[in-house]
């Protein structure tokens, strides 16, 4: 699977966390995610309250993995992102694909998690968009009052080109409203996107940040060459 980190800044607190796929029980040697009875993934949380010398494993909640097995999954089953909030509990957000019989995926369900005894359980809050589209890459944000920012990638079908989203909520069990955070796409029509550098943060002032990745030409005025390189971008809200 996949894990994300975070560690909870309250003054003495030794507790870290970690937030995690399995790609569904599957050992990628013998078995692989997506293969038959390897089709339903679980959502982790790993605790420690010694500073990492120690740790206890909580189960979160199952997402469904029934994409084929290989590289092409990789893209489908995106990754978890988890942060502690000022009051010491901890959010944490996952895209769940969703997917028809023949193992296509045909959109994206966003899933807000929130904890306030450590991990132990979770409340889950769904924060999908309208029109969500088949979404890529995620992130989340907490500021110091509690409200929630999300992030997210997206192309309406496979043969859509990418833009960038992002939201800010009251709190969570708040609706999200968002918005396009930048009228240009980031990538042309089809199922490739240079999201490895993506994230949402609230600044000093409470306006939520967003850093992407868009592609361009690697050779100027030669389109055959487009989203062999890319720009690094920044936006915020007013």
């Amino acid at each position: 699977g996949w894990c994300r980190p975070a560690a909870d800044h309250v003054p003495g607190s030794h507790y870290l966390y970690m937030f995690c796929t399995n790609d569904a029980g599957a050992d990628d040697e013998v078995n692989a995610p997506g293969d038959p009875g390897f089709t339903v993934g679980t959502l982790y949380t790993y605790v420690s309250a010694d500073d990492g010398h120690s740790w206890k494993r909580y189960k979160v909640d199952n997402y469904n993995n029934n994409l084929p097995s290989g590289s092409t999954t990789n893209g489908d089953i995106t990754w978890s992102q988890i942060t502690v909030g000022k009051d010491g509990s901890i959010y944490a957000l996952f895209n769940n694909p969703i997917s028809n019989a023949n193992q296509v995926k045909t959109g994206s369900q966003l899933f807000l998690y929130h904890s306030v005894d450590h991990g132990k359980t979770w409340a889950r809050q769904d924060v999908t968009p309208a029109n969500a589209g088949l979404i890529r890459y995620t992130w989340v944000a907490v500021d110091k009052n509690g409200r929630v920012g999300v992030g997210y990638e997206s192309h309406a079908t496979i043969n859509s080109r990418w833009f960038v989203y992002a939201g800010v909520s009251a709190g969570f069990g708040h609706p999200v409203k968002y918005s396009k955070a930048d009228p240009w796409e980031v990538a042309p029509k089809g199922d490739f996107l240079f999201g490895d550098f993506f994230e949402v943060a609230f600044d000093n002032q409470g306006r939520l940040d967003v850093v992407y990745t868009r592609c361009v030409n690697l050779v100027a005025g030669d389109d055959t060459t487009d989203c062999l390189n890319s720009d690094i971008y920044f936006v915020r809200t007013t």
